[in-house]
């Protein structure tokens, strides 16, 4: 889309991957590990995204019931980059040595489920909603329960 301000042309690019390896969107420890998985791909990738915002360029990754989206944005000229860069390193991700990111975001998974139940009744009723009337779709209280006990080899595999 054009940029009426500086006039630089812009791009988001959206890519939705569609996969059923481990189970992904139909048990709950293949959910436990998307989650996670999401959480040790931030913090690994943290360096890199914030070198990319400062070329005005982000990438997020959103987990969805069936699918992983990937939304690249930014100026056009630096997109074709941006992305192989990316996922050149989601890539090499198995490789690297991911013990301390993945005990930060289970640490922050157990929080952010264990203080679920803390918020609003209100805003409790969504979670709940989805965990009753979407198929595949698990209240945190199960989620979090199989986190406890899930191990840095259990994700390695």
């Amino acid at each position: 889309m054009k940029d009426d301000k500086f006039e630089r042309p812009k791009a988001m690019v959206s890519l939705n991957l569609h996969t059923t390896d481990l189970g992904f969107g139909v048990t709950k420890e293949a959910r436990v590990f998307a989650n996670l998985w999401e959480k040790v791909l931030n913090e690994y990738l943290r360096e890199f995204s914030y070198m990319g915002s400062c070329a005005n360029l982000e990438f997020n990754l959103i987990l969805k019931g069936d699918s992983i989206g990937m939304i690249w944005s930014g100026y056009d000229d630096s997109m074709p980059n941006y992305i192989d860069e990316t996922l050149s390193k989601v890539k090499a991700m198995p490789n690297a040595d991911l013990k301390q990111e993945f005990e930060q975001g289970k640490q922050k998974l157990l929080q952010d489920w264990n203080n679920s139940y803390m918020v609003q009744s209100y805003q409790q009723m969504f979670t709940l909603f989805g965990a009753t009337v979407v198929k595949n779709s698990f209240e945190n209280a199960e989620l979090r329960a199989i986190l406890e006990t899930y191990t840095f080899e259990m994700f390695t595999e």
